[in-house]
């Protein structure tokens, strides 16, 4: 399972609307009806944020989803500061 703060490239400590301005991002930046070249690797990616999202707008998924990251291997947190979505997703 992957952090979703980590997909969708939040900080645990952002607000609802930061949390959506990010997804809102993102799906557009992924979603495979933009990306014709590669729409399989977006279209894993494009779930992927919207599974984010769902946990992560849900008060009581993301009170949960806070525990589950807080877990995470140090190799996720230096793949958030990098910022590499594709190889965290692949």
């Amino acid at each position: 399972m992957k952090c979703h703060y980590v997909v969708l490239g939040v900080d645990r400590s952002a607000s609802d609307g930061d949390i959506k301005r990010a997804y809102r991002r993102l799906a557009l930046q992924y979603h495979p009806d933009k990306n014709q070249d590669n729409v399989e690797a977006c279209t894993r990616l494009f779930t992927a944020v919207q599974q984010a999202y769902e946990v992560l707008s849900d008060p009581q998924e993301r009170a949960w989803c806070v525990c589950v990251c807080v877990l995470r291997l140090p190799e996720e947190a230096s793949i958030l500061r990098l910022g590499d979505r594709e190889s965290m997703l692949a």
